[in-house]
């Protein structure tokens, strides 16, 4: 079964966007929009966007490096 171009590229950046407006919108809520709390947002955003893309290449990347695991080590 091919991988559709949707959950390949787009769902990834779904999933990122949820996670920044629940997160985010909390971090608004409690006022706690200092520097620090957007500098950490930031990272664990890009840390989330990262690690769903590398769940939904799996399989090229286990091609790839000839690792079934290999997107656990690229997360």
């Amino acid at each position: 079964m091919r991988p559709e171009i949707i959950d390949l590229w787009f769902m990834p950046l779904v999933f990122g966007g949820i996670f920044a407006v629940l997160s985010g919108g909390f971090m608004m809520l409690v006022r706690g929009n200092t520097p620090r709390t957007k500098r950490i947002w930031c990272c664990a955003f890009l840390f989330e966007v990262g690690f769903v893309y590398c769940m939904a290449w799996h399989v090229q990347l286990a091609s790839t490096f000839g690792w079934r695991n290999a997107w656990i080590v690229c997360s």
